[in-house]
């Protein structure tokens, strides 16, 4: 409960003390702690999304540091252990008797980490929201889906159904296609009786699986 009552200011020095990936852990926690004080329950403002998405820049994808200076990206064995620590959260908060319920919480959280496409602005640098840094951030949510769906995450799956259903376009905009893709191409192809996992799909996470086959549905209508 302390942490619901710290400022966002408070949260940033709390976490700079911490080395990745445990600031990745604390900061998710934080986050979706922060949207649901800073909303109250409904919709988030401004405000606690800009929050929101300045920790994930800084603690989360360790984009920028404290002055908002540009880092390296992420080295494939950080890739791996961020994916990790996506999952873990999203699992452990689907499960949990307090965060169960607020599902919509998550999904406020997975637009902060991986928001829409946005034509780019100077205070976007300062952010992390550049072009760059959101192309990265598809990139890996390709790969967290496809991982997602090995390990039959359904709350990380259910949240991502509802973020391709948010994105414009609804299933068929551009990010819920090239997701859908991406999981044709780096799972379905690659992973041997993977088509046994796709087949539980629609009764683990139906939305995510509805989606998924409307993407896939748009893809090869023009072959």
């Amino acid at each position: 409960m302390a942490k619901l009552q710290m400022s966002a200011s408070e949260i940033k020095l709390m976490l700079r003390k911490l080395d990745f990936p445990f600031c990745a852990r604390e900061a998710l926690t934080c986050v979706e702690q922060l949207i649901m004080f800073l909303s109250g329950g409904r919709l988030p403002n401004t405000k606690a999304m800009e929050h929101a998405m300045e920790l994930t820049a800084e603690f989360v994808f360790c984009e920028v540091d404290r002055r908002g200076g540009k880092k390296r990206p992420f080295t494939k064995i950080q890739e791996l252990q961020l994916m990790e620590v996506l999952c873990d959260h999203f699992l452990l908060s689907g499960q949990s008797s307090v965060s169960g319920g607020l599902e919509s919480n998550r999904s406020y959280l997975f637009s902060a980490l991986f928001p829409p496409p946005a034509p780019a602005s100077p205070s976007q640098s300062a952010s992390g929201r550049s072009l760059q840094t959101l192309e990265a951030r598809i990139n890996l949510l390709c790969k967290l889906v496809s991982l997602a769906v090995a390990t039959r995450n359904v709350p990380l799956l259910s949240t991502v159904g509802s973020w391709m259903a948010q994105a414009g376009g609804g299933a068929t905009a551009v990010q819920s296609v090239r997701l859908s893709q991406c999981l044709v191409r780096d799972y379905i192809v690659l992973v041997p009786r993977s088509i046994s996992r796709l087949k539980d799909l629609p009764f683990l996470a139906p939305l995510f699986a509805a989606h998924f086959l409307a993407a896939i549905s748009e893809i090869y209508a023009g072959l």
